[in-house]
């Protein structure tokens, strides 16, 4: 308890605020630049205008797209709203802003879910509460807040909490049969992208192990690094190419560069400062760190926030174990695979689904692909999302009876290849599903279980390096 005590004392003592500042500024830009991906890219059209129907996430199906002058409104807003938090201008009222606008973004579509959107609205939550506007701010120029040359150690600590939540969960998730033989990375691949030299590297047989495996181990040993100081600017360059290649290898967007921006902050919390000194060669003004001391207890308010911060440490903690509550493999099921850092772990092949009908009234009966609706990406990813899959089926159940077809029997054939397995049929062939409802919280009987003569072992997989 005591140490517990200790911990919280040591969270509310003061720290250089320089960090926070280079981390405000960062986070700005790099929300700017992904706006302007999706403007340039003409992507808020293709995600979340042009589509019929949306997979709307579990308890969120209120949430619906506006009419396409709102949802580009939206993405200016967030764009503004970016910029005013680089800037440090009216800095709280546009952190609450993108929050929820871009939360509201990401709750639209399940079909696009995507783990580095879901880490920006977690950082984006941080930074509420944090203060990095105290400082180097055009609230400060216009007397909106006191400057402070400090923080609170707790608002840097939350921010490379929340990072090393996503590499050690990252790696836990990478210790698994497929991911260690290669068998991901393997897909995901594309040598033919590269120059000559470096295609022939990544086309060899062991290539796909070896970052398989690199990876495993940076995920697993980078936060630990990036807390011993001697291990620091080792750990930092091999984050550095690892994010890099990343970008260059599966072309995910902003995640690699944000990630990096991110690893900076295990740095004293005055780097940026010592940083300008060494480019200017100027000496800049500094808290003495030395002469500060924390709180000898806490107030009521902190012990408040204190809870708090315990609170959300705890939902991070246990979000990405929750996995182990339900039955069969998760990389099938896909129960408990999202929120959970669970990222290239695995790769599936989907035939495009055929849903068939049976009108118990008339007793006709017909057939539907899921492509004559959904786009090529939609179905894509909900033929290998069992839940997604159900979701559809109600769609259509309401669709058909806008029609006056009210008793409908539906049911789908649906194959899938999981990291190159032989192709399975991911839905049990006699099950009617039209009066099932969402699942999130249940083991559902109507999903096939992956063959078990069909899984890899940690056995096979260690045979085949």
């Amino acid at each position: 308890m005591e140490t517990i005590k200790k911990f919280y004392l040591q969270a509310f003592s003061p720290t250089s605020i320089a960090s926070l500042v280079y981390f405000r500024i960062l986070f700005g830009i790099i929300m700017l630049w992904e706006v302007l991906r999706y403007f340039g890219n003409g992507w808020i059209h293709t995600y979340y205008i042009k589509p019929q129907f949306n997979f709307t996430y579990h308890g969120f199906h209120w949430i619906k797209p506006l009419v396409p002058a709102g949802m580009y409104t939206v993405w200016i807003l967030i764009g503004i709203c970016s910029i005013l938090i680089a800037l440090g201008l009216f800095y709280r009222i546009a952190c609450i802003c993108f929050f929820f606008l871009f939360s509201y973004i990401f709750l639209l579509s399940k079909s696009h879910y995507l783990n580095h959107f879901y880490f920006v609205i977690l950082i984006s939550f941080i930074m509420i509460f944090i203060n990095p506007h105290k400082s180097f701010s055009l609230d400060l120029r216009r007397g909106a807040v006191k400057e402070s040359d400090t923080i609170l150690n707790w608002e840097l600590w939350l921010l490379k909490f929340q990072m090393g939540v996503v590499y050690f969960f990252g790696g836990i998730a990478k210790i698994d049969p497929d991911w260690i033989s290669g068998v991901p990375l393997n897909r995901w691949i594309n040598p033919q992208k590269f120059t000559p030299f470096i295609a022939d590297i990544l086309s060899h047989k062991l290539a796909p192990v070896f970052l398989s495996w690199s990876g495993l181990l940076l995920d697993l040993l980078v936060v630990p690094a990036l807390l011993y100081k001697k291990t620091r600017p080792f750990a930092l360059i091999s984050l550095a190419l690892f994010h890099i290649s990343n970008h260059f290898l599966f072309k995910i967007g902003i995640f690699p560069w944000f990630s990096l921006g991110i690893s900076f902050l295990f740095l004293a919390s005055d780097f940026p400062l010592t940083f300008l000194e060494k480019i200017k060669k100027i000496q800049l003004k500094r808290p003495k760190l030395s002469r500060l001391k924390g709180a000898s207890s806490l107030s009521q308010k902190q012990k408040s926030l204190a809870i708090g911060i315990t609170f959300f440490i705890l939902y991070n903690c246990l979000m990405p174990l929750r996995h182990r509550f339900y039955k069969g493999d998760t990389h099938w099921t896909e129960l408990g695979h999202s929120y959970a850092w669970r990222m290239k772990l695995r790769d599936k092949k989907v035939f495009n689904p055929t849903f068939y009908f049976l009108d118990r009234d008339t007793g006709d009966k017909w057939e539907e692909k899921a492509s004559n609706r959904l786009s090529k990406r939609q179905w894509r990813i909900m033929g290998g999302h069992p839940e997604m899959i159900l979701s559809y089926v109600g769609f259509l159940k309401r669709n058909y009876a806008k029609r006056g077809r009210k008793n409908l029997r539906i049911r789908v054939k649906a194959y899938v290849s999981l990291n190159f397995r032989t192709k399975q049929r991911i839905i049990k062939k006699h099950y009617d599903l039209e009066n099932l409802s969402d699942c999130t919280f249940c083991n559902p009987d109507w999903i096939n279980p992956l063959k078990e003569d069909n899984k890899r072992s940690f056995k096979k997989a260690f045979n085949q390096l």
